[in-house]
């Protein structure tokens, strides 16, 4: 049987979680505004987001690891 990942997720534009939110490793998506949300180890809010013209070192790493 398969896993299944659920995310927090926002179909509201410009919803960020705040820190309470979320857990260390958890994820939450807002799909409008195509962006992903995630806690650091320093206890702050940070997104990936959805830029085709620069994509982010992230992304970069990403895909050099060939996912």
């Amino acid at each position: 049987m398969a896993n299944q990942i659920l995310l927090k997720k926002s179909s509201v534009a410009d919803r960020v979680p705040v820190v309470g939110d979320l857990q260390y490793g958890e994820l939450a998506i807002n799909y409008i505004d195509e962006k992903i949300y995630f806690k650091n180890s320093s206890n702050a809010i940070k997104v990936f987001t959805s830029d085709d013209k620069a994509p982010s070192a992230f992304a970069r790493n990403f895909m050099m690891m060939g996912a």
